[in-house]
């Protein structure tokens, strides 16, 4: 792979992998189970995570195998969002199925899950990993605890109005977006 790489996926069940530089596509996985929700490289960019209907599926940039080399698989509905924390080894995912979950990319299995009881729409890690913030389709903009499993914080922008992405930077700031805005 070269050093340029842009990974895209989507509704046509497939992941490619294109040169930047030159717009050529240098390699292309069938994504059979389902459309493509979600890709978030590991922070050495070795690795990719695919996140569709109900999994999510890690693949190795460097290699010419189509087949992924650690699938989670415990979510009940569409994985909308995954994230890499800092380090690489564990991986935070949201579903439409209302769960977070929290996985260890060595090995199979979730690791711990947490029930928010609404569709998540996007999730990340914060990055000392003690917390995770969640968005959801109730509007509702969480902060979990990961050793205990609660929500320690919760904030509603605008009420009931889902929310559909978030991003949260180093420095503590928090993005939020939804269909109608702030």
């Amino acid at each position: 792979m070269a050093k340029s790489v842009l990974a895209t996926g989507g509704y046509d069940h497939s992941v490619r992998f294109w040169d930047i530089e030159t717009g050529m596509t240098q390699r292309a996985i069938q994504f059979a189970d389902s459309q493509v929700n979600a890709l978030k490289f590991s922070p050495d960019g070795l690795r990719l995570a695919a996140a569709g209907n109900p999994r999510v599926s890690l693949f190795d940039v460097g290699s010419t195998n189509p087949n992924p080399f650690l699938v989670c698989d415990a979510h009940k509905g569409n994985v909308m969002s995954v994230e890499f924390e800092s380090g690489g080894q564990w991986l935070l995912t949201a579903s439409d199925d209302g769960t977070l979950k929290i996985w260890d990319s060595r090995s199979s299995g979730a690791k711990r899950s947490f029930s928010n009881g609404d569709p998540i729409n996007a999730a990340v890690m914060t990055m000392d990993t003690r917390h995770a913030l969640s968005a959801d389709a109730a509007g509702r903009l969480r902060v979990w605890d990961l050793s205990s499993g609660r929500v320690v914080q919760e904030v509603t922008p605008q009420s009931s109005e889902s929310l559909q992405s978030l991003a949260l930077a180093e420095n503590g700031l928090v993005a939020v977006s939804n269909k109608q805005g702030a």
